[in-house]
């Protein structure tokens, strides 16, 4: 089974030990279908970072952001990735008409978009990594806003310190939802120290332990 595959059954809820019916990996093959149409965009910056471990709190560029959760995954750190990213309005006209159609596919749909979503952005990830390895800096895993008390909020400086809107068409609510729905902003620390930054997944990051959607 392809890791997309398996990113999709678990988006779906399914755990090793309850396979997908027939019918769902057919549906799972003709979302993936549509889905391998869309052409993700990227945009990402560096910005500077200073940690105060006693406040618990980071000051990414100018901007102080108090988190427990985000300070102890970027401690170490000297900087910090920061990316936008987004399947464009195209995925959400996708995911609108195949919901319409039929709900349960549309729910399939659904986890489809978030595992392509996330596929280039393990690509983009991969990119990033071995311009960094040629200056003798290590990544860490990403790491965005919403995980555990990390502010959702800093959705809106993400948009501006990237320039989202203008290069790839991504704004943000009033209630600090991305729009195009299927996007993503993250961070990715970087470190000249390799034992220090040693990649782990998204899940191991993030300190909701009761997560539906958890790896095992």
């Amino acid at each position: 089974m392809e890791q997309i595959e398996r990113e999709i059954l678990r988006y779906l809820g399914y755990k090793k030990a309850s396979p997908p019916e027939e019918e769902v990996l057919c549906a799972i093959a003709e979302c993936r279908e549509q889905a391998a149409r869309l052409q993700p965009r990227h945009i990402w910056t560096e910005l500077p970072i200073q940690c105060n471990l006693e406040k618990n709190a980071v000051k990414i560029g100018e901007e102080w952001v108090h988190s427990s959760d985000f300070t102890r995954y970027i401690s170490g750190c000297i900087g910090t990735v920061v990316l936008a990213a987004t399947l464009g309005w195209e995925g959400d006209r996708m995911l609108r008409e195949c919901s319409v159609r039929d709900m349960a596919k549309g729910v399939i749909m659904q986890a489809t978009l978030a595992a392509y979503l996330e596929e280039s952005l393990d690509g983009l990830q991969e990119q990033i990594k071995k311009a960094y390895a040629e200056k003798g800096l290590y990544l860490r895993s990403r790491y965005s806003p919403g995980y555990g008390d990390f502010p959702i909020s800093l959705q809106k400086k993400v948009l501006e310190w990237t320039q989202a809107p203008k290069r790839i068409g991504l704004t943000v609510t009033e209630s600090c939802m991305l729009s195009p729905t299927k996007s993503v902003t993250a961070f990715i620390g970087f470190s000249p120290r390799k034992e220090k930054c040693v990649a782990k997944s998204k899940c191991q990051a993030c300190e909701n332990r009761n997560c539906a959607f958890r790896e095992e």
